[in-house]
């Protein structure tokens, strides 16, 4: 309940001390608690309603006049509940007060969730006289909360099941969030990765600066959000590629309070660009000396390679065997080939770069 809400229960139990003992009392307290937004009852220190303003009496599904004279535990009693109008009567009379939330039931029997605030109304000499009650109605809200917090339930399965890495820094470059997949690339228990800052999981000293230098950078000039690349070590001293996608988390004003990023490991990629790269090169002196061969000779080679017998290759090519055996030989000098294998493996990468 919010600080205006207590201030107006306060006004009004003010309000009935002052009025108690005054012929029109009763009649002027009724016409100020039936203007107030909220919800209001009062009952004497038994739990007699003595008075409901017509919109806690339409929270309840009745008419004010069905709930003057009754006990309070027609609404603040549900069956789930049994004996809780007691214990929030006794409560208030031991502490003077109760804040909190309540779960009554309408005329129909429905359950609610609302809150309430609950004070001892007293006498000019000091005396309980009754129970003031003030009750807002929250069950869309906490529906709401539920909901969202169910939808954030779900959020943390998905990101912990998606193969990318998730990882969620404040501005001190701390991780405050990671998923599994983050911590299993850094091969750390995800209790060991959260609290500890981004740049502790650099490679070396100077890909440490590079990573506090460019997180300092993104909030102290916030660019648009782009893609760093960088390296990391892992738990075991593996030396592994990221590659990470900040982006900008803020608060309900837009201020950047943080980053949020998806983490992706990028070394077998980057070793695959290597190794291709290198059969790239190979591949140059290997094209260069495939120019050395004959129309025939690269014909035999081919068949070779597909693995036919050299009296195979002889028919399909309408030559002797002893042709065949000669054209061999000859790709095999030309080609500087140690071994058909070979021969076939510098083939085949030849064909599968060619493709990709």
């Amino acid at each position: 309940m919010n600080s205006g809400e207590n201030e107006m229960v306060k006004g009004l139990q003010s309000v009935f001390e002052g009025l108690k003992g005054s012929g029109d009392g009763g009649r002027y307290m009724a016409q100020v608690l039936s203007q107030v937004p909220g919800g209001i009852s009062i009952s004497d220190m038994d739990g007699k309603i003595v008075f409901v303003n017509s919109v806690f009496a339409r929270m309840f599904g009745y008419t004010p006049d069905e709930m003057v004279g009754k006990d309070v535990s027609i609404y603040a009693e549900h069956e789930s509940t049994p004996g809780k109008a007691e214990a929030l009567r006794r409560e208030v009379k031991v502490q003077g007060e109760f804040k909190g939330e309540i779960y009554p039931k309408r005329r129909d029997g429905e359950q609610f969730t609302a809150l309430a605030h609950m004070v001892q109304l007293k006498s000019p000499g000091g005396e309980p006289v009754g129970i003031l009650c003030s009750v807002c109605e929250i069950t869309d809200y906490k529906k709401t909360q539920e909901a969202l917090c169910e939808c954030e339930s779900w959020s943390r399965v998905l990101v912990d099941t998606v193969p990318l890495g998730i990882q969620e820094l404040d501005r001190d470059h701390k991780i405050v969030y990671c998923n599994a997949p983050y911590a299993q690339m850094l091969q750390y228990p995800r209790e060991d990765v959260i609290g500890r800052k981004a740049c502790d999981f650099a490679s070396d000293e100077a890909e440490q600066a590079r990573i506090e230098q460019c997180l300092n950078d993104i909030f102290e000039k916030e660019p648009a959000p782009a893609i760093w690349e960088g390296k990391n070590k892992t738990r075991q001293g593996d030396i592994i590629d990221l590659k990470i996608n900040w982006n900008y988390r803020r608060d309900n004003d837009g201020k950047v309070v943080g980053l949020l990023a998806v983490v992706e490991d990028v070394t077998a990629k980057r070793r695959r660009k290597e190794m291709e790269q290198e059969w790239r090169v190979k591949l140059e002196g290997f094209h260069e000396r495939m120019r050395r061969l004959t129309p025939r000779e690269k014909e035999v080679m081919y068949l070779v390679a597909e693995g036919k017998p050299n009296k195979v290759v002889a028919m399909e090519l309408d030559v002797s065997p002893r042709t065949v055996e000669i054209h061999r030989k000859r790709v095999m000098d030309k080609m500087e080939a140690g071994s058909l294998a070979e021969l076939v493996r510098y083939l085949t990468k030849d064909e599968d770069l060619n493709q990709g």
